[in-house]
């Protein structure tokens, strides 16, 4: 279920949508084995924020709270964060030009260790993209995307490394 609101004459928005999902016989693997989790639960909340701050600098904020359990249990699901934003301004110097900067920010997460198969915990992360475009034309369009600018290492997962820059 969700809401969303412009305002300021079409200039900015806002929004939120809560979301509940129920898993029955949800698979969980560790480092050997996989496990029949009977009834898995995910709930939370997405919201976002964005708008056109002049008329060439748009900024847009987005954030998602999610609890992931298994039911039975009442433990955190496997590689789930409970927190995960993200905040991107464009800067349009001309109708034809996009510069957009952009951070990911995403908190920690339960997870297993892939050496030891233990409960462990990913530690949270940021990584800062860019990206550029320019219209050629009404239909071309050429665009550049840098992710991971800053090339800070970080795990997705316990043991698998995000990937570093790239253009």
């Amino acid at each position: 279920a969700g809401v969303e609101q412009s305002f300021g004459g079409g200039r900015f928005s806002f929004g939120g949508t809560w979301f509940e999902n129920r898993i029955d016989n949800l698979i969980v693997c560790s480092i050997t084995t996989c496990n029949n989790t009977s009834n898995a639960r995910t709930q939370g909340v997405e919201a976002f924020v964005a708008g056109d701050v002049t008329p060439a600098l748009s900024a847009r904020v987005d954030y998602t709270y999610q609890l992931a359990e298994d039911a039975g249990t009442h433990t955190t699901l496997l590689r789930r964060p409970r927190h995960k934003a993200n905040f991107d301004v464009t800067w349009r110097p001309r109708d034809d030009r996009r510069v957009t900067l952009g951070v990911i920010a995403v908190s920690s997460q339960r997870d297993v260790d892939f050496q030891t198969g233990d409960t462990t915990t990913t530690p949270g992360y940021a990584v800062v993209r860019l990206a550029g475009s320019l219209d050629l034309t009404q239909t071309v369009t050429v665009f550049a995307r840098a992710e991971n600018l800053l090339n800070r290492k970080y795990e997705v997962a316990d043991g698998f490394r995000g990937t570093g820059l790239n253009v």
